[in-house]
């Protein structure tokens, strides 16, 4: 028997012999549900394309502050970052056919704001730079990496170099993604950080606030 949490529901396989094709019934049930449930749906997987064994990895994470982690997967590679305000950045490596190794992330001049259960909260990655936002020390500052090199934030004056900038009203930023426009949460407002040029550098970079909406994560 194997289950997995896929968001809005638990799908628990269990495997049997059908004929001589080994098969994999799928019993799914709304999450948050502990007596008896009614069965929604069933599939029929071969083994080859049903969900393998679980690979286990020992995590650093305080046990009960899951909801606390946020990630983001490196673009183009097998590596997926991972942020939360007690605890280094880590990243996932897939290293082989499930095999995955965990570790925490060495930074390249990395900034002195950071240290001991004061780690930035939010992460995302754009263009070819991985940011991170929000700790409790500073906790409406953005980081940037430099360009086309995520572990190294030194911070300088060229245009690929690490940056780091301060948001002027006071609020804790909760998430950062990159689409268009970089895209930036606080518990009170919502912003875009841009750039007059067209490319995020340390000398160009305009922040304009875009609703007065708040995040909790």
């Amino acid at each position: 028997i194997l289950q997995q949490d896929m968001g809005t529901a638990l799908v628990t396989q269990v495997r049997f012999t059908a004929t001589t094709t080994s098969t994999f019934v799928y019993v799914e049930q709304p999450l948050g549900r502990t007596g008896t449930c009614t069965v929604s749906s069933i599939g029929m997987l071969p083994v080859d394309q049903a969900m393998q064994t679980a690979v286990n990895l020992t995590n650093p994470w305080p046990y009960g502050s899951y909801r606390d982690i946020q990630y983001e997967m490196q673009p183009a590679g097998r590596t997926m970052y991972f942020s939360h305000p007690q605890v280094t950045p880590q990243r996932v490596i897939f290293t082989a056919p499930g095999s995955f190794t965990i570790e925490p992330v060495t930074f390249t001049g990395a900034p002195t704001d950071w240290g001991t259960n004061d780690w930035p909260a939010a992460i995302t990655f754009y263009e070819g730079r991985l940011w991170l936002a929000g700790n409790y020390s500073n906790p409406s500052k953005v980081w940037a990496s430099q360009s086309g090199v995520f572990t190294d934030f030194t911070v300088g004056a060229e245009a690929d170099d690490g940056l780091a900038y301060t948001i002027a009203k006071a609020g804790y930023i909760r998430w950062i993604k990159g689409m268009k426009a970089l895209l930036l949460g606080t518990d009170n407002s919502e912003f875009t950080l841009s750039s007059e040029g067209g490319v995020i550098t340390p000398s160009d970079i305009v922040i304009e606030p875009q609703s007065a909406y708040g995040s909790l994560a």
